[in-house]
């Protein structure tokens, strides 16, 4: 319980939580879900951080698991943006969030493996 009372961990997760909420209601507000995804995108990587230097989360698992959330939260937003009609399903835009959300998720899986597989 003392590793989460560190200033740094109060901070970090106390930005989490305004920065997220605040970021998701303005893009609520202006009906700009690109503005809720990057909310969701700081909060989770200052979670993270507060998470890391808590030592929670050895620092050297920091980097894929961060490849990995956000490449799952590019192809999910990619997937929203599709069904809401905001893209259409055959362009570039499509085909851009798609790799790249699925790039991510594969690096950070691998990278996981990599870690494991040196201990």
């Amino acid at each position: 319980m003392n590793r989460l009372l560190k200033p740094n961990v109060i901070i970090n997760l106390f930005m989490s939580v305004v920065l997220g909420i605040g970021l998701f209601i303005l893009g609520d507000i202006k009906d700009a879900p690109g503005i809720c995804f990057i909310g969701i995108i700081v909060s989770i990587l200052l979670m993270m951080r507060a998470l890391c230097n808590a030592n929670i989360i050895k620092s050297n698992y920091y980097t894929p698991i961060v490849l990995l959330l956000l490449g799952s939260l590019i192809t999910i937003l990619t997937v929203v943006l599709i069904l809401d009609s905001e893209i259409p399903p055959l362009s570039v835009f499509t085909f851009i969030g798609l790799i790249t959300g699925i790039l991510l998720v594969i690096t950070g899986i691998a990278s996981i493996n990599k870690l494991k597989a040196a201990k």
